[in-house]
């Protein structure tokens, strides 16, 4: 399905490395925009999620360095899960 106001999400990173990550882990969806299109013909809407303060920096910081060459994932969480598996990383 599709994500939704309130809805509860990971951040996930994989750089062009291949090395895949969560940034932050069960945040809140606030807000979703309309769907618009970029300068290359491609879809995307936008998302306001509520970052807790200590995870703002990582945050910025990875989309800031990996903005031209990862890949970010929203993954929807269920409403019962609650836990977090904090820095694991994945490298194929």
């Amino acid at each position: 399905g599709y994500l939704t106001k309130g809805d509860h999400v990971d951040v996930v990173s994989t750089s062009i490395s291949g090395v895949t990550q969560f940034v932050v882990e069960n945040v809140e969806i606030l807000e979703i925009g309309s769907t618009a299109t970029n300068k290359n013909g491609e879809d995307y809407t936008s998302l306001t999620i509520a970052v807790p303060v200590g995870d703002v920096t990582k945050l910025s910081y990875s989309l800031v360095s990996d903005v031209d060459t990862g890949l970010y994932r929203l993954v929807l969480r269920s409403p019962v899960d609650n836990g977090i598996a904090g820095p694991v990383i994945y490298t194929p």
